[in-house]
């Protein structure tokens, strides 16, 4: 494989609205020489660069893979109109922000789709990329193309598209895959369907094409069966300890302005009080808790990485953190900027107390938002909120 094929797109960036979105060279983005790898995953999010730069999910696995020394990690967004069209007019196809290689010369895209929303951004980024929108009519020379994230929660709508579904949390499976995917491509004619197979068999991987629907004998759908002996006949969810993955260290820092110009921690993943309208309480269980020792650490490195004077502690639920007005205290302790801004999301009534709102006040904004959830006590005890009136 020659480095021949990036794309000089710098006349193009001249005739787009926000040219920055597709320059890349952002701070701390890693650029790791095409040649000297195995193996090629390039992270695409189904949403614009403001979007999906925001998304905390995207900088973990970016920094995970690109730790690997013989893997690289490059990163695209669906573009705005603009450039579609622009891409489409000039016959260009999209590309990766670091390598600027075509996404087909890349040996896996990895989707993360967050919301169902952006499943139709899911075809516009394949269509721009010139791959086969269906896994049944890719090639051998088509990047696999591999699907993650809370909407695959139900994977059947997108299961057309993808060749293989993550279904849980991908910091650990996501290099293992890589990692075989790297043994098998390219070694005979059937590495695809060799690989599909190999990487079905794990805990936590859908591979829609090596299973069929069943029906009873009046044609009701009965569910899906494995058409192999040696596939599962179900998959189960895969979830990690946070505590193992200390990640984003080093996150990238946008070029320009995102929805959320901040550094994120997260200081739980889950969350243990049910609410019946809450997908992802259900869908991130078990809830795990990141030592105030890791929250540190994670603060400490972003701070200083990014130049970032925001900080949220991210969480389901932050005021459910046991100790949360001294971690803020010392994570605020920690760092030479006094004005640093520690924030956590909107929380519940019921655990916001005097001691969360001294540790928060020295904030260089005062703002906090809660969620009541619903106007009468009745239907917040329907929806399993617990908050009462008083």
């Amino acid at each position: 494989m020659t480095d021949d094929n990036r794309l000089e797109i710098e006349s193009l960036l001249t005739q787009v609205v926000r040219p920055a979105q597709y320059a890349g060279g952002e701070w701390n983005s890693r650029n790791k020489d095409w040649l000297s790898v195995r193996t090629r995953l390039c992270l695409a999010f189904p949403d614009t660069y403001e979007i999906g730069m925001s998304n905390l999910g995207i900088q973990i696995l970016y920094e995970i893979v690109n730790e690997m020394p013989d893997a690289l990690c490059d990163r695209v967004f669906t573009p705005m109109p603009d450039m579609a069209q622009l891409l489409r007019d000039t016959n260009t196809p999209l590309f990766g922000l670091e390598s600027r290689r075509p996404l087909g010369d890349f040996d896996a895209i990895g989707f993360s789709v967050p919301y169902e929303l952006g499943a139709t951004n899911v075809l516009e980024t394949l269509g721009l990329a010139g791959i086969p929108l269906l896994a049944e009519d890719r090639s051998l020379d088509d990047p696999v193309v591999i699907g993650g994230g809370a909407s695959f929660v139900n994977p059947e709508p997108l299961a057309d598209f993808f060749d293989c579904i993550v279904i849980g949390e991908g910091e650990a499976i996501l290099p293992d895959m890589l990692s075989t995917l790297s043994q098998f491509k390219n070694r005979d004619d059937e590495w695809r369907l060799g690989f599909l197979t190999e990487v079905a068999s794990w805990e936590g991987i859908y591979v829609p094409q090596l299973y069929a629907p069943k029906y009873s004998a009046d044609y009701s759908y009965q569910g899906l069966a494995p058409k192999r002996s040696d596939i599962p006949s179900s998959v189960k969810r895969i979830h990690v300890d946070i505590n193992e993955y200390i990640r984003p260290l080093r996150p990238v820092v946008p070029s320009t302005e995102t929805v959320f110009d901040r550094a994120s921690v997260e200081i739980h993943r889950g969350c243990a009080r049910g609410c019946r309208f809450c997908q992802a309480g259900f869908i991130d269980r078990p809830v795990r808790t990141r030592t105030p020792e890791n929250i540190r650490k994670l603060a400490i490195s972003e701070i200083e990485n990014t130049g970032h004077r925001d900080l949220t502690l991210l969480s389901l639920s932050a005021a459910d953190y046991r100790g949360i007005e001294n971690v803020i205290e010392d994570v605020r302790s920690a760092m030479p900027d006094s004005n640093l801004q520690v924030s956590i999301p909107s929380t519940r009534v019921d655990a916001f107390n005097v001691s969360l709102a001294e540790a928060l006040k020295q904030s260089r904004r005062g703002s906090l938002t809660f969620a009541p959830e619903a106007a009468t006590e009745r239907l917040r005890e329907v929806i399993h909120k617990g908050v009462s009136d008083r």
